[in-house]
């Protein structure tokens, strides 16, 4: 035949993409005219041009969809019959859900010199992937539910988020994973399907989980520590008056949380958390996670605040805190030392840090910096202080240790080294060794130091001041600092490497810095 037909509605550009693609047809070697009903019909222009009829089957990427595709024969040449289709079928193991009816009418068509492209015939069964396990967290659903961080820990910075459970109750449940549907492609192929992925939590002191894996339970009266991978609850030693002489110091194995003040000159040490209600004054908290303290810490000069976590504060006044992690300030510090491992936070109440001396890691972000008369400080951002306490111990090792082998040089500088028989005294032997060994650890020393100092460099470090920066406060970072001359307002100061000195832009054009730094 010399002509064909396109009748399944495509585009005139996918019409003459197939005959290019299927046919070898340039524009020259037919005409394309539209039919009543718009199919198009090509006729040819070139007789010398044969070519046999062309059946294909394609698939989607499982061969879960079987597509019939039939290219009548051109100017005399041969045409499959409706059998060969059927036997070509069978060869390509089109055999699920094979719809004859659905080829007979193609075949039809094809006969009549219709162009077939993708016509579904066969259909098989896609798998149903499993279902992910899910946990379903019961604790903390009132008014005290914890905020959880994107990495599943719960946020404890929220005054809110102390969650205390009961002997007995759930805490988690988990819905199993399911393994799936298995399904089966047009070849009549079995397809395993994905199966859901199970979540394991790790179950430590003080909570259960039953033998199937799905109920968590606590197994005392306490607080319940969950980080999206370890479900814990730990006893809370509750003080529900002052810490004073009639309660002493403390020293726990959990969680504290005194509801009253913790007076001048007491003490609490805590594995987990910290949490008060009232005032502290001249009192020395230290505990291994965070501190919260609800009201604050108003001291005269000792009063000492140490979180291995972070460190949640309402007010200060001339204490001394330090925190591993964060330091967040609900309302303002006044005369403070305020250390922290990664970053300090006054955005809240009145924020306000005025007085004393100021260290954080990577930020410091407050509304005030400073206030009238109390603006002679210092700011500093880009090392952690713990590791510069470290070097500090270092440095007066290796100190004390180069005095000792001053001494052995003097000591060893009264006899002749250079005879053996001097050399092999036990005394002199004895000292030589000492001198040896003191001279190794001052190496090892040397490189530790080395190592902390390279840790010891924030990337980018900031100091982000929403508000007003008075004059006179210093703004530091690492070795190089900058004495704030006059007022400024809405700031945020960095170190500009280049030139090695501390740069500033307004807080509205931080992402100028914060795009050079990516």
């Amino acid at each position: 035949m010399d002509k064909l037909k396109f009748a399944d509605g495509r585009s005139a550009e996918k019409v003459r993409d197939t005959l290019n693609k299927v046919y070898g047809l340039r524009s020259n070697e037919y005409t394309v005219s539209d039919f009543e009903d718009g199919a198009y019909i090509v006729t040819l222009t070139c007789p010398d041009k044969m070519m046999d009829s062309k059946v294909v089957i394609s698939t989607d990427g499982g061969a879960y969809h079987g597509y019939l595709n039939c290219y009548p024969s051109v100017n005399g040449g041969k045409m499959h019959t409706y059998e060969e289709i059927l036997s070509y079928l069978a060869e390509e193991g089109v055999v699920l859900n094979l719809d004859e009816a659905k080829v007979k009418e193609c075949f039809d068509r094809f006969a009549e010199g219709d162009v077939i492209e993708n016509v579904l015939i066969a259909e098989g069964v896609e798998p149903i992937p499993g279902r992910d396990a899910e946990i379903v967290v019961h604790f903390g659903k009132s008014e005290r539910r914890p905020k959880m961080t994107s990495g599943g820990k719960i946020d404890y910075k929220n005054l809110d988020n102390i969650i205390m459970v009961r002997k007995g109750d759930v805490l988690l449940t988990k819905k199993p994973a399911s393994p799936g549907v298995r399904g089966m492609n047009i070849k009549r192929e079995e397809v395993v399907p994905i199966p859901g992925k199970d979540y394991v939590i790790l179950v430590s002191d003080g909570a259960t989980v039953n033998e199937t894996g799905t109920v968590y339970t606590a197994m005392i009266d306490g607080y319940v520590d969950y980080n999206g991978k370890k479900l814990g609850v730990y006893p809370v030693y509750v003080v529900k008056k002052d810490v004073d002489y009639s309660v002493g110091n403390i020293k726990f194995n959990g969680s504290v949380h005194v509801c009253g003040d913790v007076l001048s000159g007491f003490k609490i040490e805590a594995d987990k958390h910290i949490l008060v209600d009232g005032i502290c004054q001249d009192c020395e908290l230290i505990a291994r996670g965070n501190v919260i303290l609800k009201t604050g810490i108003k001291s005269s000069g000792s009063g000492f605040v140490k979180a291995g976590g972070s460190a949640v504060i309402g007010y200060a006044e001339k204490a001394r805190i330090h925190a591993r992690e964060d330091i967040e300030l609900r309302k303002y510090a006044f005369n403070c030392e305020l250390f922290a491992g990664n970053n300090i936070e006054a955005v809240s109440g009145e924020g306000i840090i005025a007085g004393g001396t100021v260290r954080a890691f990577s930020s410091v972000s407050i509304k005030q910096l400073g206030t009238q008369g109390n603006s002679k400080f210092n700011v500093i951002a880009g090392s952690r202080y713990y590791i510069e306490f470290e070097l500090e111990r270092l440095r007066r090792e290796q100190q004390r240790i180069r005095e000792t082998l001053e001494q052995i040089d003097k000591a060893l500088s009264q006899f002749d080294l250079s005879r053996d028989k001097i050399r092999s005294h036990p005394k002199v032997q004895k000292m030589l060794e000492v001198k040896g060994s003191l001279e190794s650890l001052v190496q090892d020393l040397g490189e530790r130091e080395d190592g902390l100092i390279k840790d010891n460099k924030a990337k980018n470090p900031k100091i982000k001041v929403k508000e007003k920066v008075f004059e006179g406060v210093t703004v530091m970072f690492f070795n190089v600092a900058s004495v704030i001359r006059e007022p400024m307002n809405n700031v945020v100061f960095y170190l500009d490497e280049k030139y090695s000195e501390v740069a500033w832009v307004s807080l509205k054009d931080i992402n100028s810095i914060e795009t050079d730094d990516a």
